[in-house]
Formats: structure tokens, C-alpha cells, sequence
């Protein structure tokens, strides 16, 4: 099993119009992890919903996933430049 860590520019709290989901928001640019960063980094979200099972399991279950996934193919791009996500392969969200 890869090992993840939770970098400290990571956050995390329940999403305000829905508080039984949890919301996770992380940046990312390339070199990020190592201290330098290269250009502007993303911010990411990503939303964990309740699934009724107890806090600790639903826990575990976002820390695996993190662990075994890059947190990066299924967050959604929240912050940043629609250039920058360009040019580093992501979709910007669609707005209403």
C-alpha cells in the first residue's frame, strides 16, 4: 500500500449548504510536495458525503482512498486560473 501524506495546505470541513458532507480542499502544482513549487498551484475539492455508516469507518475509508488514489482524479478544480489548469491537464468547472 503507498503511503500518503496529508500535506498541511490541505483542509478540510462540511460543506455549508449540505452539512452531511465532509469537504476536503488540497492544492496542487508540480514540486508542490518537495517545497517548490513550480508556477501557480490549483486547489482541488473534493466532497465525501455521509453514507450512514459510523464516523471512524467513513474516516478510514477517505484515508485509504487517499492513500491508494491520486486525490487529484477525482477532486474537482476549485481555485486556481483556467490557464493554469490548462496547461497542467485539468477542466475548470462550469459555472451557473
Amino acid at each position: 500500500m503507498a503511503e500518503y501524506r496529508i500535506p498541511s495546505r490541505a483542509k478540510h470541513s462540511s460543506d455549508f449548504d449540505d452539512p452531511d458532507t465532509t469537504v476536503v480542499t488540497f492544492l496542487h502544482a508540480p514540486g508542490l510536495g518537495s517545497g517548490k513549487p513550480d508556477g501557480m498551484p490549483l486547489q482541488f475539492r473534493w466532497a465525501i458525503p455521509d453514507d450512514g455508516t459510523p464516523p471512524e469507518a467513513q474516516a478510514a475509508a477517505a484515508l485509504n482512498r487517499l492513500a491508494e488514489e491520486d486525490p487529484k482524479t477525482y477532486g474537482q478544480v476549485c481555485g486556481g486560473s483556467l490557464e493554469r489548469a490548462e496547461e497542467l491537464g485539468f477542466s475548470w468547472p462550469q459555472r451557473d
